[in-house]
């Protein structure tokens, strides 16, 4: 399943290159916009395809048209739903900030993300969703979020304001904080997690910018 899985995302990149027609780009934002909200309220294995395109309003040739099976749906849509998100925050950014301000910003986004779209939440409950999001995220170069931490790190490095260090192995650390912190722990205690304790999400800060040699960590 999972030599299956990694493939579909490897073809999705690929795939993605091609250029689709305007009402293509529509009809497929129909359909990731009715299985965002059906996978959000209902996890992967309840919906179906049909469920899908009745939400979208879509007929099943055309949904075949446009994706292979729900995995391949899933995967597109997760995707996109990263680079549309990375995309804009990017774009927000001040254009003289430094890698420590971007990393710091990248914090905030990351824990915003669950904020803005929600179907992360459902991902994270729903254990069929959250194998494929591990998928998607094990293969970093096809993951928007990931592969801008990396370029975070590496500009850092290169620029002297953090230390030298092996950026996937780091990068791995850092979302695996962040991950727990702000997800993982509130979810399993019911306590508040970093994105709800302003003081806790500050020791996190703090605890990584100087695992990345940062000096002068504000407190």
């Amino acid at each position: 399943m999972q030599g299956r899985e990694d493939k579909i995302i490897k073809e999705v990149i690929v795939s993605e290159k091609k250029e689709l027609t305007k009402t293509q780009l529509l009809n497929r934002q129909r359909f990731f916009d009715a299985a965002e909200l059906l996978f959000e309220r209902y996890g992967f294995q309840k919906v179906t395809i049909e469920d899908v395109c009745k939400a979208a309003g879509m007929s099943k040739p055309t949904f075949y048209s446009l994706f292979k099976d729900k995995e391949d749906l899933f995967v597109r849509m997760i995707i996109q739903i990263c680079e549309t998100t990375v995309e804009k925050w990017e774009s927000e950014l001040p254009e003289k900030i430094n890698p420590t301000g971007k990393l710091l910003s990248f914090i905030d986004f990351n824990a915003d993300l669950i904020k803005v779209k929600p179907i992360f939440i459902s991902i994270y409950k729903d254990t069929s969703m959250m194998e494929k999001l591990t998928r998607i995220l094990y293969n970093t170069r096809h993951s928007p979020i990931l592969s801008s931490l990396r370029r975070i790190l590496k500009d850092g490095m290169k620029s002297g304001h953090f230390r030298r260090f092996d950026p996937d192995a780091v990068l791995w650390m850092i979302y695996t904080i962040l991950d727990s912190m702000y997800i993982m722990i509130p979810m399993m205690t019911n306590q508040p997690g970093a994105g709800e304790n302003p003081k806790l999400a500050r020791e996190v800060k703090q605890f990584i910018l100087r695992g990345i040699g940062v000096e002068n960590v504000g407190k």
